[in-house]
């Protein structure tokens, strides 16, 4: 019963029916699920490849449509107040989609619509899940589900593939990519950088600075575009904290 329950909040949450109504159905729904844990009952028929399996299918959604990413994030700190057992198959399944996440960044490649629409279609949907995937990572991490230091692992790593490809041509649209996510990790967040100087913080500011500050005809792979993305994130962090 309880899986049932969950799997409906699943349904709920992925239909593509958006409002007031929609939301409130699923809070309806989760209300039902919490029912049943508080009355203690059938929590025996959740073995261990069920738990696996709630926190995947939460995953799955949830970084197929940014759309949903605050609700999804909010219903799974409930979820995990909950039922603590889930907590520890969390650890393990974010690293596999972190890595999985990082490692696609090497796969990216510009497709030409015109030669090879199937495949064009498909890596705009791999760049429309790392988004999403950003952007519930740090909708995570602003619920305190996620510690502030994995995000800022990501964040790093997302910097260093900068200054990795920023001098070998042909990279210009994988640099592309990886701004367009920093943009979301770092401004949906932005309390992140409240301490500038801790190392973290510091190490992040210092990247977007210089980054900035790159001229296209400089560099074998950075696009004007990447440039002013990197200028807004740097207006963001300014707004919020002044100078850098």
């Amino acid at each position: 019963i309880i899986f049932q329950h969950i799997q409906d909040i699943m349904v709920c949450n992925s239909s593509p029916i958006i409002g007031d109504s929609s939301n409130n159905d699923i809070k309806n729904k989760f209300d039902l699920l919490c029912d049943l844990e508080d009355e203690n009952e059938d929590l025996a028929e959740l073995n261990l490849v069920d738990y696996k399996q709630i926190i995947q299918s939460i995953f799955e959604v949830a970084i197929s449509n940014s759309f949903y990413s605050e609700i999804y994030a909010t219903f799974f700190k409930e979820l995990l107040e909950k039922f603590s057992k889930i907590v520890k198959y969390i650890d393990s399944l974010l690293d596999y989609y972190i890595k999985e996440y990082y490692d696609n960044i090497d796969t990216i490649v510009v497709v030409d619509s015109e030669k090879n629409y199937d495949q064009y279609c498909q890596m705009n949907k791999m760049n429309d899940k790392r988004k999403s995937f950003s952007t519930f990572i740090t909708n995570l991490t602003k619920k305190q589900v996620l510690p502030r230091e994995q995000l800022f692992n990501l964040i790093i790593k997302l910097q260093d593939k900068i200054i990795e490809f920023v001098d070998i041509e042909g990279n210009s649209h994988k640099i592309d990519v990886i701004i367009e996510n920093l943009f979301i990790l770092i401004t949906l967040d932005i309390d992140m950088l409240k301490d500038s100087k801790s190392d973290n913080s510091k190490l992040v500011i210092d990247n977007i600075n210089k980054f900035s500050s790159y001229k296209a005809k400089e560099h074998k792979s950075i696009t004007s575009r990447s440039i002013f993305k990197l200028m807004d994130i740097k207006d963001v962090i300014k707004k919020a904290y002044g100078s850098l």
